[in-house]
């Protein structure tokens, strides 16, 4: 069966990014089986609405704040991680344990997470840096292994980034056929796709849908772990201002 995914709690950007990963395994996998394909088919017309709505807005000044901010985001994801491979060669037994603390972290949360799009990338980060903060113990390793200054250029970088992102977003509220009321469309035909599947896999269930389920269930899983964090952060956020009250 495939999995429930929460798709309105993704951001936009996820929400794009979901699709575009799903979308193709659809067609692959049933996208000439009249079965499905006029389902499969207007998904990706919703899906295209979507693109093409987030495409109609342009803002070079946000453009530039945010590729600054991925620059300098880039730069210190590439440096930290640069620093901890170091690490692990030194004698020192504390360096290398600190080192392959952050490497770990690294594998986490994606080895190659500069070289991410931007939009997943702004979001692998956000975890990334939640686990730090949620963890004295990797801050001092990274203080070890002297990567205070590539952890600010993470921070920094992602804040622009965001605030980038945000003004931009909220820009396009203002616009009719907004990317978010084409998202929403796009989730309720997505909805009804994999329940429409759910429903051949429970009462007709063949080998290329089970295999389609487990295909679509690795990507889910990405996402809605990224949902669970979020919601840990928010949680772990109002209970440091209740004990600050």
């Amino acid at each position: 069966m495939i999995d429930s995914i929460s798709y309105r709690r993704l951001s936009l950007e996820e929400k794009q990014n979901f699709v575009d990963e799903a979308l193709p395994i659809l067609q692959t996998r049933l996208g000439e089986n009249p079965t499905f394909k006029s389902h499969i088919d207007t998904v990706e017309t919703s899906y295209n609405l979507l693109k093409a709505s987030a495409q109609t807005i342009s803002h070079p000044e946000l453009t530039a704040l945010i590729n600054e901010g991925n620059a300098i985001r880039e730069g210190g994801l590439r440096s930290l991680k640069g620093s901890a491979n170091h690490s692990i060669n030194r004698p020192d037994p504390v360096w290398i344990k600190s080192g392959q603390q952050v490497l770990n972290l690294y594998r986490e949360f994606g080895e190659n997470m500069a070289d991410l799009p931007i939009a997943k990338q702004t979001a692998a980060v956000e975890n990334f840096l939640g686990a730090i903060d949620r963890s004295p113990e990797l801050k001092q390793d990274i203080t070890t292994i002297q990567g205070d200054i590539w952890l600010q250029d993470i921070r920094d970088g992602q804040q622009k980034v965001k605030a980038g992102i945000a003004t931009r977003d909220a820009s396009k509220k203002n616009d009719d056929n907004t990317p978010t009321d084409v998202a929403k469309e796009l989730g309720v035909n997505l909805d009804k796709l994999f329940r429409y599947i759910n429903m051949k896999i429970e009462f007709e269930p063949t080998p290329e849908l089970k295999a389609l389920s487990v295909e679509l269930n690795k990507v889910i899983v990405r996402y809605r772990r990224n949902i669970s964090l979020r919601a840990t952060l928010r949680d772990n956020a109002k209970k440091d201002d209740t004990e600050k009250e």
